[in-house]
């Protein structure tokens, strides 16, 4: 499963050619505005470029984003496959820890993102913060509502 970067379609441009230059990562859909990045468990951190090349096969501009490969030990769970998610206090139990939880529509969770922990709750549609749910002096939650592609 790989993870969503994009960039906003131009008028004009056909193709969206990417690059990455550090090791161990696999473009997914090379050539669209939207690819999945699939990182192996050797990845290196890297800058990601893409350059947009209009009808007539002129490069138009060109972006960059410096990407940081860190622990992948309770890293993600990234399954778009999965429509929705509750996120529990056990599954939040990891310490000094990025966990990121990315599914195709809803996450609900009444967990307790403790000290020293980062999460980040990615859905498709919609996150519910149940009763319950806790972030503790210390610790970091961000949420996104953001399109989870499944990669063919």
């Amino acid at each position: 499963m790989g993870i969503a970067y994009s960039v906003t379609s131009q008028p004009g441009i056909s193709n969206y050619q990417w690059t990455y230059d550090g090791t161990g990562v696999n473009i997914i859909n090379n050539g669209s505005s939207t690819v999945l990045l699939d990182f192996a468990s050797n990845a290196s951190t890297g800058t990601l470029s893409v350059v947009a090349i209009d009808d007539c096969g002129n490069m138009s501009g060109t972006s960059t984003l410096e990407i940081e490969v860190g622990d992948r030990s309770n890293c993600s769970f990234v399954d778009c496959s999965i429509v929705n998610l509750f996120v529990s206090d056990y599954t939040l139990g990891a310490r000094n820890s990025i966990q990121i939880f990315k599914v195709g529509n809803t996450i609900s969770s009444d967990g307790t993102v403790s000290m020293d922990n980062s999460v980040i709750f990615k859905a498709g549609n919609a996150i519910h913060l149940l009763p319950g749910f806790e972030v503790e002096w210390g610790g970091t939650f961000t949420a996104d509502i953001e399109t989870c592609v499944i990669a063919n």
